[in-house]
């Protein structure tokens, strides 16, 4: 059986706590396209914790190998 993901709705202060980012820093990533835009539930800017998973991950790269 799969396992099903639990999708949860996280705010703007959330997503720059888990980034150790300002919220400035955080709009300005939006703005670059490095995090996705948010979703607006009435007056608050929220995002789907898979979306903020996919971004991380992307943010995250491996080292490169160093040259013998």
């Amino acid at each position: 059986m799969a396992r099903e993901t639990v999708n949860t709705w996280i705010t703007a202060r959330e997503v720059a706590v888990r980034f150790r980012i300002s919220r400035t820093t955080l709009w300005d990533w939006v703005r670059e396209g490095i995090l996705p835009a948010p979703h607006h539930m009435r007056s608050r800017a929220v995002w789907r914790s898979s979306e903020i998973d996919s971004a991380e991950s992307k943010l995250i790269t491996p080292p490169a190998p160093r040259a013998a």
